[in-house]
């Protein structure tokens, strides 16, 4: 292991020479340029016109590319004089062996135009695959368009809308990059010179401008257009803690949803601890701020969090906001969410976590279709889900039937039995859900799945009376045998929390009295049962 950020993309050329780029004739073109240039210490130029031109990088065999995003630095000093983007003013172009048989995308234009950085470089991602079926669609192709699976050259065609004032060069590509599917393009080990924990800032300065795929924006934002892993598969300590960070995902058109993100690896013999904000207290009194915010653009790919790999240490997101987010798999115990904002977001995957005084806004679903999946409701506390369409959570086979909803808030979803109701149950059993501190028993609509049924109860306080301490006090459920509540040993009295409604045996036994049973009690409101519990004169303590 080594202490260290690094470049988790393959490198396809640095453009350190002119061999192996051609016009997009397929005749070597290119002119070395050593003064414009952002990787490395050349770049490789040519003359946009109002003639189309380009560069193409020829990998000299045809390469399966499918599902991998191809990085391009880029950089055109007559942006301004470029064809708009519905006129094909900037394009990337993926072609087959045969240099006429090709398939690109619009990707910029004069009226379109990327943030630039470093001198007007831009540096283009774009999914080989993505890149394929969008242009198919619109018919940015030319004799037959290659699979993404057999791609010979990749690179830029661009040109201009009027003549323009002659120059050598005008347009220049520097490195090509590639990042294949499943693999993340930056790699967060250990810890900043093995003492302090990494933060997003040392990304960047880590990695330098030339890498391109995570750098400082407007506002103290950081803007990453890469997926980021943190920690690696080995027995060293990786750290990873942020505070207030802005962190953006880079407008890139081409992209799936699901390609950025943030993911976390351990080691059963190391250690992986990931932490964005402050933890405040402690149980279901914590509280968690200064966790900043993560957001990508709501047009373009949503992110992802990957965090249930069983052999990370912690995950904690405490006060972090949010928005546009794709799936998260937060379905390990190491995972901790505490006053977080996630606001329309696709999915989340929540099993022996902690989501805690979260709120969710607008989740990106539709009818029918649930936002949250857990196997119990008792991982979700004090949380508030706002109505957009279809259900907040969705049961799967769970870990127990008895389940309690803790404090949790439904605004606005649909009556039980609808496809808008806040619960559903896809366990094919039974579910006994019993609301707890203030959630409200009426806001837990539910819908049923198949052989699924459901009961929602609210939670009762019966505190037993007339006992002498050390009773042995316990409250079965008629129809199950389950116990409900008990104790090993009271005081002169317990208080038992049970659901209104349902049918309880309740026995108590000390020594030295008579034992008692209650059959069938049934109680629809928190209430105090004296048991009146008498020696018992035949009892014998030699």
């Amino acid at each position: 292991m080594a202490n260290q950020i690094t470049d988790g993309r393959a490198n396809v050329t640095t453009a350190e020479s002119i061999t192996g780029f051609e016009d997009l004739t397929g005749s070597a073109s290119g002119t070395l340029d050593n003064e414009i240039f952002i990787e490395g210490s050349n770049s490789v130029g040519y003359y946009t016109t109002t003639t189309r031109d380009g560069l193409l990088w020829n990998y000299g065999t045809d390469q399966d590319l499918t599902d991998t995003v191809v990085y391009i630095w880029f950089n055109c000093g007559v942006a301004g004089l470029l064809e708009i983007k519905a006129n094909a003013g900037v394009t990337v172009r993926f072609t087959g062996p045969t240099v006429t048989d090709w398939y690109e995308v619009y990707i910029a234009g004069s009226d379109d135009f990327p943030t630039a950085v470093s001198g007007g470089w831009v540096q283009l991602a774009v999914d080989a695959t993505v890149a394929r079926a969008a242009a198919v669609t619109n018919g940015w192709t030319n004799g037959t368009a290659p699979a993404a699976s057999a791609i010979r050259r990749v690179g830029i065609s661009t040109i201009t809308a009027a003549t323009m004032p002659r120059m050598v060069d005008n347009t220049w590509i520097d490195q090509i990059a590639t990042l294949g599917p499943s693999t993340a393009g930056i790699v967060v080990e250990g810890r900043n010179a093995g003492t302090t924990d990494w933060d997003f800032a040392d990304i960047v300065t880590t990695l330098g401008p030339g890498v391109g795929t995570a750098k400082f924006g407007s506002g103290g934002s950081i803007i990453l257009n890469t997926p980021v892993q943190f920690g690696i598969n080995d027995t060293s300590t990786h750290g990873f803690t942020d505070t207030n960070a802005t962190i953006l995902w880079d407008n890139q058109e081409y992209l799936p949803d699901g390609f950025y993100g943030f993911s976390a690896l351990g080691n059963s013999g190391g250690t992986t601890n990931v932490t964005l904000g402050i933890k405040s207290g402690t149980g279901t009194a914590a509280t968690g701020a200064q966790g900043g915010s993560i957001s990508a653009d709501s047009t373009l790919s949503r992110w992802d969090l990957d965090f249930d790999d069983p052999d990370v240490d912690s995950v904690g997101f405490y006060g972090v906001s949010m928005l546009h987010g794709g799936d998260f798999q937060l379905d390990d115990p190491a995972v901790e969410f505490i006053s977080c904002i996630i606001n329309d977001t696709t999915s989340a995957t929540v099993s022996n976590s902690s989501m805690l005084k979260n709120s969710i806004v607008d989740a990106n679903t539709a009818d029918d279709v649930s936002f949250m999946f857990t196997d119990d409701l008792g991982d979700i506390k004090f949380c508030t889900f706002e109505f957009s369409d279809g259900h907040a959570v969705e049961l799967v086979t769970p870990r127990v039937a008895s389940q309690t909803s803790q404090g949790n808030t439904f605004s606005g979803y649909g009556a039980t039995g609808s496809t808008d109701a806040a619960i559903y149950n896809q366990t094919a059993g039974l579910v006994d859900i019993t609301a707890t501190d203030g959630s409200s028993v009426s806001e837990h609509t539910y819908k049923n799945g198949a052989s699924a049924s459901t009961t929602v109860t609210a939670a009762i306080t019966v505190t037993y009376t007339g006992i002498t301490a050390g009773t042995e006090v316990r409250v079965y459920v008629v129809s199950t045998g389950a116990e409900e509540d008990g104790v090993e040993s009271s005081g002169t009295s317990f208080a038992a929390t049970l659901q209104s409604g349902v049918a309880y045996n309740v026995v108590a036994i000390s020594k030295g009295y008579i034992p008692i049973r209650l059959e069938n009690q049934t109680y629809t409101g928190s209430t105090s049962v004296g048991l009146n519990q008498q020696p018992d004169a035949n009892y014998s303590n030699p």
